[in-house]
């Protein structure tokens, strides 16, 4: 074998073996731009002076909120700060609790060509069934067809109140002010025609009680794998049992003794039919 083909077996062979160990191409991501249709900052109330969550400051979990570039579960967002636009950094719709937000904005995407879109999002007052849409994005394309993708609370949206994962949506952020947990979720969305263009996303309230919120939207050319650990830290009960003993039943009768739960039954067993979860 001449020296050229060695060389050109070596390039083979050496780019074959970079291919099966070289790691995975990070996927092109593009945060799209909500700076000219966000109409809200953490500054200002949703409940005006009520007492709706009494003993909490209810804009504090707002406040909480990052800013700028972050990654939440492993999917990176541009969160805007508020103090570089004019006090807004999120977009709010209309709900039958707050009817004087508007019912839909309208907000570039490009064109830009996406196989994974994902939304940064929440509501106030979810208050319906995950049957009931309550919001829609239209992702409008190039060539002016248009994708609708609805929203329903416990589904593709939970309220900012008592958030955690749906089937199809992740707890992205978390946040515990006294007793009351709050947090936005991730909503990824398989575009059904990656190699057209989207145009723009019209991000539209059915007027229902909930308050669509939104944060951030991520376009990824592929789907970005989601981080199974929540930020919501685990709950656990654990009972000590040092000291315990094994107690061991004996065949004498325990009627009239302190193991006897008799008088706590509705006699005569049996009379409210089968137990029943």
């Amino acid at each position: 074998m001449g020296s050229r083909s060695s060389q050109a077996f070596r390039s083979i062979l050496l780019g074959a073996l970079f291919s099966l160990f070289a790691p995975p191409l990070c996927a092109q991501t593009r945060s799209l731009d909500l700076s000219k249709t966000a109409n809200m900052g953490p500054q200002e109330s949703f409940d005006g002076d009520s007492s709706e969550v009494p003993g909490a400051d209810r804009e504090d979990g707002f406040n909480a909120l990052p800013k700028g570039n972050t990654t939440l579960r492993g999917v990176p967002f541009r969160l805007l700060d508020p103090s570089h636009n004019d006090g807004r950094s999120f977009v709010v719709l209309k709900g039958s609790r707050k009817p004087d937000f508007p019912d839909a904005v309208s907000i570039p995407a490009g064109p830009t060509k996406a196989g994974f879109l994902y939304f940064l999002q929440t509501c106030r007052w979810g208050g319906t069934g995950p049957d009931v849409t309550v919001a829609e994005y239209d992702v409008v394309y190039a060539d002016g067809a248009v994708e609708i993708v609805p929203l329903r609370v416990g589904m593709e949206l939970t309220n900012f109140f008592g958030a955690d994962d749906t089937k199809v949506n992740f707890l992205g952020w978390w946040h515990k002010y006294k007793r009351i947990e709050m947090g936005v979720g991730i909503f990824p969305w398989k575009n059904p025609r990656p190699e057209e263009p989207i145009q723009s996303i019209l991000f539209k309230s059915r007027g229902r009680m909930p308050v669509p919120i939104l944060l951030a939207i991520t376009a990824s050319e592929r789907e970005l794998a989601l981080a199974e650990d929540s930020p919501k830290p685990e709950k656990e009960s654990r009972t000590d049992t040092t000291g315990w003993f094994p107690y061991t039943p004996s065949d004498a009768s325990i009627k009239g003794t302190a193991l006897d739960m008799s008088p706590l039954l509705d006699a005569p067993a049996g009379k409210h039919g089968k137990v029943k979860a």
